[in-house]
């Protein structure tokens, strides 16, 4: 009763953090919940430990208490935290569980049917509702919901799982306490909170053969799989080690009702809910949109791309310890399984969980091999905690056992050489040999003292629960923001210009990928069910995407974002544009641009023109010229090498463009640049004749080969493009790299003919002249800084339009090349000086004779109004010819 009194306590220090005199404060938790959490936790410890002996029972439920109650508390109350007031909010990543929240909770829109959550319910809605329920409804509040309240209780989720798989070993769970107070386990993910119970569910399913666990093991996966789709995933793997649990201890003769007794009644009732949940998702009409969803995300995940694995260079140990370990674990309980089968030896359930928890790794390792970047490494890791927890009980345990009997073999030895008489210390090993924790001991104690981090995290709980704000909010559901972080002003002015042209309940699309702000700070609704355009990648998900848009037909659609968002460049560095290239030419061809409101380009519904107040009239600053041109050049890189071209496309002749060809007046010199002093791209890739400088480039291209080669991305974009006259090129050319500290490096050519025979020339003086008159010092590199890959000329054309083709009703240009086209990188515009005005690619050698590239998704196809474009192509196989096709 002690123990339950300091639950009560620990319980009432949560209550009393609130202080009115704080900036930073909240309600009072109510005394209810507090009374009815002691009274389930008595209640739960009498039932657990009826019918004990008095002695037994007395010591096993101070035991179970202290490991649970108590322990859990300790837990909640050194990881919980009051947030201060927020910095930036971008808008995207950081807000899905904001506006996800707004759209179900406060406008009423259906999950499935009217919405589409890309991490599921339980992330990007319950997450974000538990804080704005609790502390206000505002970003700061759903931020404080989180670090007061759901990170706690996963951490105690987690702890807990150790404190059941231990069994009696309180001090495995105490090991796992101090790594997740002294912040060694990652960050724990919203959508990942409960799946702990699954495995706990799993071992006491196996354990007793019972209906009811069964039920309760069914239900918990389905609920789980259906706030979280990644659990369904998940649930394959723990579903598959169900049947070789029941495979393996058969019985011979057994029929198969009895063999599969529990496979069959979790088989019956998982059915059974899935049917009830089939119903309900019918009567709401969301059946077709809920199977709709789970398609478009898993082909949509697919077209995510791979990036290279960079981060092992980290100094923080631990993201390698992330990717790495799960996967040795793997490998170890791969080799146990076999060596079990093998030997024919028995298994108990909590070997039988560490399986199911082995196949999250085999389901899931993958999500890291496509996104190898830190966030995703880490993401990963929190599916396998379980799994990590389960091998660390084993370790210990076995460690335990070890030393008690090579204690018991020593003072066994020792009695026998030694005689009775002189066996004091064989009767000393003997004894500390009975000690049945030893190894669990020293590792609890051994680890706070090397790992600080966990002292200085108690030490200053009672602080993370006072927080302060230097300002009251300036936009109610931004909440507490540090003053200067969040261009209020921009959200602000937009919201007074939607609300000039959009009634409140009217939809507002946004291509912009800024959900924070359209659908939670604006409180608009969108126009199609995807939360986030950027998640409709396949052709299914965009033409799902148009259709919706047709219906809904909102006047006004945000096409993009300087601000906030995913921004210029898009996401994994690909413009929105063009990574939904199909709503892109679907907006582009149905809005014209209206307005551009501190950065936020704003489109108009075509059939609206005219009929409208203008947009100077709102009140908020707008830029009104020149809107086709405000998105970065339209660069669609090596993306129409592979793209699939619709087949209308491919059987189209479409209309021809007359082709002018200019000879060549200067070439390109093509390859990539790094820093000598740091493994950055360098400063600016200088070309030099005769110790001068004569023409410049900055490395700026895309380059993830190098990120790979190097391990960082840091180096993501140093490729480089140098024109030179072709009257110098030539003359004894040579190439250099400007670094940081404001000397050159030469680079040479990588083998390659012709740049070998150009730039490899020469002798390397000992200073090069700028274009300023600054002599540059030459510095010899001991590692390569770069290298020039090829040395092309540059073609000018000239395309010009049949005076009746009307180009906006065209949406790809088909050029065709003389012979096999070569690798090339070719700008397309009226002006092609200004990069705004390009739309731009590049070809790969072998691509074929011709390239198509969906021009109608840009909108600079659309501002372009002279009837003749400019191409520079930097190529030596001629473009012949040019089309025009729907």
């Amino acid at each position: 009763m002690v123990l339950s009194l300091l639950y009560f306590v620990s319980w009432a220090t949560i209550v009393t953090i609130a202080n009115p005199h704080r900036v930073v404060h909240y309600p009072w938790m109510p005394l209810w919940l507090v009374v009815v959490l002691v009274v389930l936790t008595v209640t739960w410890c009498a039932r657990t430990h009826w019918g004990a002996s008095a002695w037994r029972s007395s010591k096993l439920v101070e035991g179970s208490v202290l490991a649970t109650v108590v322990g859990c508390t300790a837990v909640f109350l050194s990881t919980m935290s009051l947030p201060s007031a927020l910095g930036t909010f971008i808008g995207y990543d950081d807000a899905q569980f904001l506006a996800g929240t707004q759209l179900v909770f406060v406008h009423g829109l259906l999950p499935w049917r009217d919405i589409y959550l890309l991490h599921g319910l339980l992330e990007d809605v319950f997450s974000g509702a538990i804080g704005m329920g609790v502390f206000s409804h505002s970003r700061w509040g759903a931020v404080a919901g989180q670090t007061m309240i759901l990170y706690p209780l996963q951490c105690c989720i987690y702890y807990l799982f150790a404190v059941y798989f231990a069994r009696r070993n309180r001090l495995v769970p105490l090991i796992v306490a101090i790594l997740v107070v002294g912040g060694y386990l990652p960050p724990l993910l919203a959508r990942f909170v409960l799946l702990p119970v699954v495995l706990i569910l799993f071992d006491k399913m196996i354990r007793a053969r019972s209906r009811f666990w069964c039920f309760a093991f069914s239900l918990n996966l389905v609920i789980q799989a259906i706030v979280t789709p990644e659990i369904g995933l998940l649930a394959v793997g723990v579903a598959a080690t169900l049947v070789a649990f029941e495979w393996l201890g058969r019985s011979r003769g057994e029929s198969i009702p009895t063999s599969f007794y529990r496979t069959l009644w979790c088989g019956g009732f998982a059915l059974g809910l899935a049917l009830c949940f089939a119903i309900y998702l019918w009567m709401t009409a969301s059946l077709g949109a809920f199977v709709g969803y789970y398609q478009i995300n898993i082909g949509s995940h697919l077209l995510w791309g791979a990036l290279p694995i960079t981060w092992f260079n980290i100094a923080d140990i631990r993201d390698v310890v992330y990717f790495y370990l799960p996967i040795l674990l793997l490998l170890l309980t791969v080799w146990r399984a076999v060596g079990k089968l093998r030997n024919q030896r028995p298994w108990s359930s909590r070997e039988w969980t560490l399986i199911a928890a082995g196949t999250f790794v085999v389901l899931y390792t993958q999500k890291t091999l496509d996104r190898a970047d830190v966030v995703h490494v880490v993401e990963v890791f929190t599916v396998f905690v379980p799994f990590v927890i389960l091998w660390g009980i084993d370790a210990i345990t076995t460690v335990d056992r070890c030393i008690r009997e090579a204690l018991s073999r020593g003072a066994a030895s020792l009695r026998r050489v030694m005689g009775t008489s002189t066996s004091a210390l064989g009767r000393a090993l003997s004894s500390i040999g009975q000690t049945p924790r030893i190894a669990s001991v020293l590792v609890a104690i051994v680890l706070p003292l090397v790992t600080p981090a966990v002292l200085a995290s108690i030490r200053s709980s009672p602080g993370a629960t006072h927080a302060s704000s230097p300002a009251e909010p300036t936009i109610g559901l931004l909440g507490y923001t540090l003053p200067g972080t969040v261009d209020t002003t921009q959200v602000q002015d937009l919201g007074k210009f939607l609300d000039a042209y959009v009634p409140g309940n009217s939809p507002v699309f946004d291509f912009a990928n800024e959900p924070g702000v359209l659908y939670f700070l604006l409180n608009r609704v969108p126009g199609a069910r995807f939360l986030t355009i950027e998640t409709a990648q396949t052709t299914q998900a965009q033409q799902m995407a148009i259709s919706q848009l047709k219906q809904s037909r909102p006047r006004l659609v945000v096409f993009s974002d300087e601000t906030f968002g995913l921004g210029a460049d898009g996401y994994d560095f690909i413009d929105g544009m063009i990574r939904n290239y199909q709503v892109s030419e679907y907006l582009l061809q149905h809005y014209v641009p209206f307005a551009d409101v501190d950065g936020q380009l704003v489109l108009l519904r075509r059939d609206l023109v005219g009929k409208v107040r203008p947009p100077g009239s709102v009140g908020v600053p707008v830029v009104t010229s020149g809107l086709y041109f405000e998105q970065p050049s339209c660069d669609w890189g090596y993306i129409p090498n592979f793209l699939q071209v619709p087949a209308e496309v491919g059987r189209s002749r479409g209309v021809s463009l007359k082709v002018v060809a200019a000879k060549p007046r200067s070439e390109t010199i093509a390859g990539w640049a790094i820093d000598d002093q740091s493994l950055e791209p360098s400063a600016e890739v200088m070309a030099v004749i005769a110790g001068r400088v004569v023409a410049t480039a900055t490395p700026d291209m895309l380059s993830p080969d190098l990120a790979t080669a190097f391990q960082t991305t840091a180096l993501t974009y140093s490729r480089f493009l140098l024109n030179v006259p072709r009257a110098l090129i030539r003359q004894g050319l040579e190439i250099y790299s400007l670094n940081s500290n404001g000397t050159v490096t030469r680079i040479l050519s990588s083998g390659a003919e012709p740049a070998a025979s150009v730039i490899d020339r020469g002798v390397t003086p000992r200073f090069v002249i700028d274009r300023n008159g600054v002599r540059r010092a030459v510095e010899a590199s001991a590692r390569t800084t770069g290298f020039v890959d090829r040395i092309s000329p540059v073609y000018i054309y000239e395309m010009k339009l049949p005076a009746a083709v009307d180009r906006s009703n065209y949406s790809w240009l088909r050029l065709g090349f003389s012979r096999v086209s070569g690798q090339t990188n070719i700008e397309l515009g009226d002006d092609t000086e200004v990069p705004t005005r390009q739309i731009t690619l590049s070809t790969l050698a072998g691509t074929g004779r011709t390239i198509d590239v969906n021009v109608g998704a840009c909108s600079q196809w659309y501002g372009y109004q002279t009837g003749t474009l400019r191409v520079v192509d930097s190529s030596s196989d001629p473009i012949v010819s040019a089309r025009l096709i729907r």
